[in-house]
């Protein structure tokens, strides 16, 4: 979990999850309420097993949703957007979670 530091105070508010095994990955991007932004790759869709799923589930004992894995480099790419502009990048959608 990575945490950003506002500006302006000592507050800090959760930014993003990026956990990835053997090649795959998964990314939840969080707002300031910790509501879920699940990273789905529409553009390069994977398909992997429950043994890597459950390896990048977040914590969950159940295996990851299979739409919202990716290659971990995509996953990497869009960390890396979101430490250099701040926000989720728009070039992968999303699935909401409250």
């Amino acid at each position: 979990m990575v945490f950003c530091l506002l500006s302006g105070g000592d507050d800090v508010s959760p930014c993003f999850s990026l956990e990835w095994y053997d090649g795959y990955g998964s990314i939840i991007f969080y707002d300031e309420n910790w509501s879920e932004y699940r990273g789905v790759d529409k553009d390069h869709p994977v398909e992997i097993g429950d043994d890597v799923r459950v390896k990048i589930a977040h914590g969950e004992l159940s295996p990851h949703p299979m739409q919202e894995c990716m290659m971990a480099p995509r996953a990497f790419d869009a960390a890396i957007d979101f430490l250099k502009t701040g926000s989720r990048p728009s070039w992968i959608s999303y699935t909401f979670i409250s």
